[in-house]
């Protein structure tokens, strides 16, 4: 899980992560098309100020990857829904 993550940890210092795993459960819903639509903050908003970096970025990906693969996504699903969260990156990532 990218909580446990020793590199991804210092992120979520002082998360309510409850309310975390809501907005990534809406923002996962909202790019496969699903039922729920996000209400967070937009993406930049969301993660301005934490500095994360390309290989941070990568990872969070690969752990989402890995989830709808253990989730018995089709490969089709995953490309899509990756190439999806790839669209947010530079409001992501703090160049």
């Amino acid at each position: 899980m990218v909580y446990y993550d020793k590199q991804l940890q210092h992120y979520f210092e002082g998360t309510d992560m409850d309310a975390l795993r809501d907005h990534q459960t809406e923002f996962l819903s909202m790019v496969t098309d699903g039922p729920t639509e996000y209400s967070g903050r937009d993406m930049r908003a969301a993660h301005a100020g934490l500095s994360i970096t390309q290989q941070d970025f990568d990872l969070v990906v690969s752990y989402l990857d890995r989830a709808l693969q253990q989730n018995d996504v089709s490969e089709p699903h995953r490309e899509q829904i990756l190439s999806t969260v790839a669209t947010y990156e530079d409001a992501i990532v703090d160049q």
